[in-house]
């Protein structure tokens, strides 16, 4: 993992992502453009001190944190923050990655997948900081506690993907990088920065 320097840098430009799309492969579902909208919804962000980046760009790497308090529902959408300010200078980048949302083990660490499916999503030049993935057409059934994340399928190699994290002591995150076992971060304090919408059942 390289870890990179906080950029003060910040371009306000929203990408609304979704609706799936299936593939030729059936296990493996596409989440593409469309707007999402909160109306009714239930909306949770995780928060911290402040915030900082992260500079990720090996293939197969995944990191996870850790949202609690979730209310009983479906899970209508997933908001992802990263700063990528060098996409200035490419118009060519992409990165592929699969959406993580998993259940929370018996010792506290990253449990089995919530869905079958293999979700994935594509982060490309024109989309500057970050990428709401509509869930909708899932019926994702929501847990009170549940690990949100990524993991990198594919990237061009040109530019690492620079995530955006919020600074915190109560932080629960793990991360694999092409190793069968999660591990805490050391000396890495830090969520991810995430808005979870949920639509709430009675």
């Amino acid at each position: 993992m390289r870890t990179l320097s906080v950029y003060t840098l910040f371009t306000c430009i929203t990408v609304n992502l979704v609706s799936a799309q299936k593939i030729t492969n059936d296990s493996i579902m596409y989440l593409d453009e469309v707007s999402v909208s909160r109306h009714e919804e239930v909306v949770i962000k995780t928060k911290g001190r402040r915030g900082e980046t992260r500079g990720f760009q090996n293939e197969k790497f995944q990191f996870v944190s850790l949202v609690e308090g979730i209310p009983k529902g479906e899970i209508s959408s997933l908001v992802l923050y990263f700063k990528n300010p060098e996409f200035r200078d490419y118009d060519d980048v992409e990165y592929e990655l699969r959406l993580l949302i998993l259940e929370v083990g018996k010792n506290g660490s990253p449990g089995n997948a919530i869905s079958d499916t293999d979700l994935r999503f594509k982060i490309k030049s024109g989309n500057k900081n970050k990428v709401e993935l509509d869930l909708r057409a899932l019926n994702l059934e929501s847990r009170n506690r549940l690990f949100f994340g990524f993991e990198i399928i594919e990237y061009n190699g040109k530019i690492p993907l620079i995530l955006d994290f919020w600074e915190t002591r109560t932080e629960v995150s793990f991360f694999k990088d092409r190793e069968n076992e999660w591990k805490r971060p050391s000396g890495f304090l830090a969520t991810l920065k995430m808005e979870l919408a949920i639509w709430p059942i009675d």
